[in-house]
Formats: C-alpha cells, structure tokens, sequence
C-alpha cells in the first residue's frame, strides 16, 4: 500500500476518533501505543489489533466507534465494506491488484 493511501486512511482513523474529542483521541492513541504495542502508523498493518483494543476500552461502544471510522473510510476509498478489518483489506486488495496491473503494464513498455 503506498504513502498516499496510508496517509489518506489514518486521516479518516483520525476523523472518526476526533468524533469523541480531540484530547480523547490522543489518549486513545497513547493507550493503544503503551498497553496494547500498537502505534497510529502499524493500525493499517495490525487492524485486528486496533479493533480488539478499542473492544477493550469501550465494549459494546466500540461498535458506534467503528462505524464512525468506516463512513469516512467509505466515504474517501468508495468501498463496500460494513466493518474497519474488511474495509482496510478490501482497500489492501484494490491496491495490490491495481499495483500489479500497472507493474505489468510498464513491464510491456
């Protein structure tokens, strides 16, 4: 996945928990990067890790948290997926296919 698409959706992490406050936002982050290992720049690499986290800290109020990050996330990258695991693999799967296209084609070239 390259930079763009990264930075893209961490900004939409990032809007969904702002959802909650800027300062909550930050603790959330702190939390997950001290109790759980996850840091803001592995969720993309570790989205199971960052759900279960989140599960932790909210319990069933994860739920509202989640759909909060994957509106944005659907809103920005036009997927279909309903939950934050399958929209990032989706998005991981768009990518790698477009990546592999586009590889083939400058091969051809």
């Amino acid at each position: 996945m390259d930079e763009e698409i990264k930075r893209k959706l961490l900004k939409c992490i990032d809007e969904g928990l702002n959802s909650l406050g800027r300062t909550i936002k930050q603790v959330i982050y702190w939390y997950l990067e001290n109790r759980f290992g996850v840091k803001r720049n592995e969720i993309l690499d570790k989205p199971e890790e960052f759900i279960r986290a989140l599960e932790l800290i909210y319990g069933c109020g994860v739920v509202v948290l989640e759909n909060m990050i994957v509106r944005k996330i659907r809103e920005e990258f036009n997927v279909q997926s309903e939950d934050f695991i399958s929209a990032i693999m989706e998005i991981k799967r768009k990518h790698d296919s477009f990546s592999k296209i586009q590889n083939y084609f400058i091969l051809i070239i």
